[in-house]
């Protein structure tokens, strides 16, 4: 999931070049986050995706519904995901370990520690950071 999409526009703006990204929401944050991008990049640097198959748009910021990731093929650099896999469906979870985090060498994933999935995650070779005292039982996941 994106949020309204500001993390996007974080890596955008520091990313040299205009990179390809692929953010996988729901329908409806899709659209926000469609509407939020258009406007701080400007519409021509943003695709909402709406039906199969997807091909991501190189150099632009690919919105795709989560109904459509069956029919993405994405060769990922880095995989980033603040809390959404530990609110999805054990077969969304098993579906993104097969795809094998999307082709990602990198992974950043922020997860509640003890949540069932960080075995596949760890399995993965990342490493569990804790977030601290201040957000006990929360950690990221880092490869």
């Amino acid at each position: 999931g994106g949020g309204f999409g500001a993390l996007m526009r974080l890596i955008v703006a520091l990313h040299s070049g205009e990179p390809t990204c692929v953010v996988f929401d729901t329908p409806i944050f899709s659209a926000v986050q469609w509407l939020y991008l258009s406007a701080a990049l400007g519409e021509e640097r943003v695709v909402l995706h709406d039906s199969p198959p997807v091909l991501p748009v190189p150099g632009r910021v690919n919105l795709v519904p989560i109904g459509l990731v069956c029919a993405t093929e994405v060769a990922a650099d880095l995989f980033i995901s603040n809390r959404p896999l530990n609110e999805s469906t054990p077969k969304a979870r098993a579906d993104v370990v097969e795809r094998r985090w999307f082709g990602a060498g990198s992974l950043l994933l922020a997860m509640h520690a003890g949540d069932p999935f960080t075995g596949a995650v760890l399995a993965a070779g990342t490493t569990a950071v804790p977030l601290g005292d201040f957000m006990p039982g929360q950690q990221y996941l880092v490869l």
